[in-house]
């Protein structure tokens, strides 16, 4: 494989243009914060294909992401700043829940949402599961176990996102969350 370590490709993602370089930080979809290690290119069908070589930084599996693949590249976009994660705390109290009452629908729905990995959605995800967990739990019913994997998946992404741009550890996390909105 030819390695292409000094250039940087840039596409069209949600209406705005970013340019994702090697060593730069992204998330991707449910795998999480990951690097750019790499720009490689690969032939698939005799014909050369641009791939992102990514890491997990929780894990020791790589991901190659096509540099032309609409798809795959939805699911990839940069880790939120501080700046950012303030701001999206600061919406928390006032997202709408999008509970979906078709358990179908609701799995497909949030799957999407995971795999995609918006931050928006993903606190409305979290939001919603967790007020609809606390429901169920006062009414002496159990939380759906598909629903409860929604949440920790959710959580888990937000979490990883928030301790590496704040440098916090995952037990940190929802305390910050909570003395930043009595802060506001």
């Amino acid at each position: 494989a030819e390695r292409k370590s000094s250039c940087s490709y840039t596409f069209l993602l949600y209406g705005g243009i970013y340019m994702y370089k090697i060593g730069d930080t992204v998330l991707y979809g449910r795998e999480g914060v990951c690097k750019i290690k790499d720009i490689v290119t690969r032939k698939l069908n005799n014909i050369d294909k641009q791939y992102y070589f990514l890491t997990p930084l929780d894990d020791h599996i790589t991901i190659l992401v096509p540099t032309d693949n609409e798809e795959a590249l939805s699911k990839m976009r940069k880790v939120l700043s501080k700046k950012d994660i303030y701001e999206l705390i600061k919406t928390m109290p006032d997202n709408e829940t999008i509970w979906i009452n078709d358990k179908n629908i609701r799995k497909q729905k949030y799957n999407d949402i995971i795999n995609h990995g918006n931050h928006e959605q993903l606190v409305k995800l979290t939001k919603t599961l967790y007020l609809n967990k606390q429901k169920q739990e006062k009414a002496g019913k159990k939380f759906h176990v598909q629903d409860q994997h929604f949440l920790q998946t959710a959580e888990k992404m937000l979490y990883d996102e928030f301790c590496h741009t704040l440098n916090l550890k995952p037990e940190q996390i929802l305390p910050f969350i909570l003395e930043t909105l009595k802060e506001n």
